[in-house]
């Protein structure tokens, strides 16, 4: 009787194991094309940094009498040394959207994207920030210097390996929302 409880239990583990990570199906709409076919371990971090603003001459500056917040955002992908191949998967479908859509947004420092093993020593100080606990996207929008740190953890129910346009498109909606100050 106890080898039955004990058996009985480590399927149950391993089930809600299983579900937690292979969560079911969505239907989504198709319009990013070409995500990549094949997860890539570890691409180093992409960072940038914001312009210089050329100065101004006193005859052509007009004071502003609205004035816009200063925006910007920060996309995280973070994971564990040891990752399994759903959050390969996420690495690598996050980073093919950052560099095929949003180059100029990279370019100009409105936008900038890091990839962190949240176990090294090196990163502890932004896994506190971040509140980090796994593989997790963060998007970060930054709006007159205040953070406004957001957690995807939906990214765990959009199928990277099944659906990889339909993951691709909801990462971008993420992103886009940010960068439109939206968070």
């Amino acid at each position: 009787m106890r080898r039955y409880n004990i058996d009985l239990l480590f399927f149950s583990v391993l089930l809600i194991f299983a579900i937690a990570l292979f969560p079911g199906c969505s239907s989504s709409s198709a319009v990013i094309s070409n995500p990549p076919a094949s997860t890539q371990s570890a691409p180093a971090p992409v960072v940038t940094s914001p312009p210089v603003k050329p100065p101004s001459s006193p005859d052509t500056e007009q004071p502003s009498q609205i004035t816009t917040p200063s925006l910007k955002t920060e996309v995280i992908y973070t994971h564990m040394t040891q990752r399994c191949v759903t959050c390969l998967c996420f690495e690598s479908r996050i980073k093919w959207v950052v560099d095929k859509y949003y180059k100029e947004e990279l370019g100009s420092g409105k936008l900038t994207f890091l990839i962190i093993n949240a176990q090294d020593t090196k990163n502890a100080d932004l896994v506190k920030k971040l509140g980090v606990v796994g593989s997790q996207l963060f998007v970060n929008t930054i709006v007159d210097g205040k953070d406004h740190i957001k957690d995807i953890s939906e990214i765990w129910n959009w199928n990277c390996n099944d659906d990889p346009p339909g993951f691709c498109e909801k990462v971008l909606n993420v992103i886009d929302r940010s960068l439109e100050g939206k968070y």
